[in-house]
């Protein structure tokens, strides 16, 4: 995206699309959370910024084969992934998962 795009319009189409979107950070809390992560978690995203993310997913596969954590370590990007997850609510859901590190400065 271009440099001078006014950040408004990013955080708008962030939370315009339809699939599920969040970040964490190297140490895999969530920074951002988007609308449709929302929906399909239960989770609002005041309630998951700064939390482990998987305190929030409660997947398996966060504790033996994190998608995120290898591609945030070891640069992997993994497409289409179906990983079972735990809703707020506590139904487990099966999602397909697709992970690539961003990095910036």
């Amino acid at each position: 995206m271009p440099s001078d795009l006014d950040p408004r319009i990013g955080s708008i189409i962030f939370d315009n699309i339809p699939d599920g979107i969040f970040t964490v950070d190297h140490q895999g809390r969530i920074t951002s959370f988007n609308r449709a992560a929302e929906r399909i978690t239960g989770w609002s995203r005041q309630e998951v910024i700064g939390t482990l993310c998987a305190r929030v997913f409660r997947a398996t596969h966060c504790e033996h084969a994190c998608f995120l954590r290898r591609s945030i370590d070891e640069g992997e990007e993994h497409r289409d992934e179906e990983v079972t997850i735990k809703r707020k609510d506590g139904r487990e859901l099966l999602v397909s998962v697709s992970t690539a590190a961003l990095r910036d400065d």
